[in-house]
């Protein structure tokens, strides 16, 4: 018997720690949702086999830019799972959108945006292909066949209508007598073994178990698609045994990853998603392109205390944290800030910037003094640790424009012929973190170059 109810009480103690430092700032409301966002879009449909990756799922949602060459159909899918997040919070709080067959045909029209053809396997086993219809419930079979060889049978067409209306009966009878958590488990199972739809049932049923857990007042569960072999053999446990509380100890242990997440932001931590760099590759060169007319925005100290100390050094703080993983291949990193006035350039040692904001300096006292208008950041690597490389020094700087409204960074390297890397556009600190990590992914890059690694 799996340890379901241990974990459901680890989970709801979480939950009351997270619950007592509600209401939350509105910034960091917005960073949470974002996150969950572009997560459950990317895992989910990733899960069902949808070939974008996360940097060209949060280009299509964030920025509306096609990158990658996938179906058409794949983008379109994300864009439907998508529109269905971002309205959720509204079928959580209207009591007119109550759980029922037509939300959930509703649900999954949004989900399939368009006519299609899969291919299925007949009740004998033999290859065929099937016409999808969002909104329409299966005319056909949509048996499975199981990596073990054997065929797994959903609910015959026929039955699958009496069945949801079923399922919906008994969800509403359990609702209140058992745990959210357990609620939400049990329904995702049993609407998987109905299968009531050609495809989009797994996609639904994590909506719909989603939908339950937020109108009980929990976090939606995520589940990661590098989890997805330890999702169906979990599933295929509970087929095997006819227990939901091993799927149900699965789910609230992705609902407390959920949980720890939002703890991590209410407590002031960064939950900017660790993006895999050679990802934002495409994002970022295509963002790179923008060019926006900046209008000009006078340094006033709000202005100035805005930039400093909830931008530009947490955005410098960031770059050093990539960067300091390459101690692993060099002995020397040395990261220096300058600033820049109309008439000179000044060094500015990170540990005295770094000094600055934590009271030991006036940074705006300095910055209005001298008529600041640039903060620069000069990177050196050098002394690699294989002999063959350990005279080659790699140098680049970062250059933050802190008088516009809008940002102007560009990164410079200095000791190649590579172009400049630059980016133009609004203050915008998820903007500029993948943009970080876009400078980290040149570093690399060049080093490989500059050290003449194929």
């Amino acid at each position: 018997m799996p340890s379901a109810q241990t974990k459901l009480n680890e989970v709801d103690k979480l939950k009351f720690e997270l619950d007592t430092l509600r209401p939350l700032p509105e910034e960091t409301i917005r960073a949470i949702d974002l996150r969950i966002r572009l997560d459950w879009n990317y895992h989910s449909n990733a899960i069902e086999g949808n070939t974008l990756n996360y940097g060209e799922t949060q280009a299509l949602l964030i920025y509306d830019r096609y990158l990658g060459n996938h179906e058409g159909r794949f983008y379109r899918e994300i864009r439907g799972h998508d529109d269905i997040i971002k309205n959720i919070n509204e079928l959580v709080k209207d009591k007119e959108y109550p759980l029922n067959q037509k939300l959930i045909r509703e649900l999954h029209k949004s989900l399939l945006p368009e006519e299609y053809y899969v291919p299925a396997i007949t009740s004998d086993g033999s290859p065929t292909k099937k016409k999808i219809v969002a909104g329409q419930y299966k005319s056909q079979p949509n048996s499975v066949l199981k990596s073990n060889g054997e065929m797994f049978y959903y609910a015959d067409p026929l039955d699958v209508e009496p069945r949801m209306e079923k399922l919906i009966d008994e969800y509403n009878a359990k609702s209140g007598l058992i745990h959210p958590i357990e609620l939400a488990a049990w329904f995702h199972y049993e609407f998987i073994l109905i299968h009531p739809f050609d495809d989009g049932n797994g996609r639904l049923t994590r909506i719909l178990m989603n939908l339950i857990l937020l109108r009980h007042n929990y976090v939606p569960a995520i589940i990661r698609v590098e989890e997805k072999a330890k999702y169906l053999e979990v599933l295929g446990t509970v087929d095997a045994t006819s227990d939901v509380n091993y799927l149900t100890e699965f789910i609230a242990e992705k609902v407390q990853a959920v949980i720890e997440l939002e703890l991590k932001a209410a407590k002031g931590q960064d939950i900017t998603a660790e993006g895999d760099f050679d990802k934002m590759l495409s994002l970022l060169s295509e963002k790179l392109k923008i060019k926006i007319e900046a209008p000009r925005l006078k340094k006033t100290d709000t202005s100035i205390n805005e930039r400093f100390t909830a931008f530009i050094r947490p955005s410098i703080n960031k770059l050093e944290s990539h960067l300091s993983k390459l101690n692993i291949i060099a002995r020397d990193i040395k990261l220096n800030v300058l600033y820049s006035t109309p008439d000179r350039i000044k060094d500015l040692n990170y540990e005295d910037f770094t000094a600055l904001y934590e009271g030991q300096g006036d940074i705006l006292e300095t910055v209005k003094r001298y008529d600041i208008n640039t903060i620069r950041v000069l990177i050196t690597i050098g002394r690699f640790k294989n002999e063959l490389y350990k005279d080659k020094i790699f140098i680049f700087n970062l250059d933050f424009n802190i008088e516009d409204y809008f940002i102007e960074v560009v990164a410079s390297i200095l000791n190649s012929e590579t172009i400049e890397v630059s980016y133009e556009g609004p203050w915008d600190k998820m903007v500029i973190d993948l943009y970080l990590e876009k400078v980290a992914v040149k570093v690399l890059n060049e080093i490989m170059k500059l050290l003449e690694i194929k």
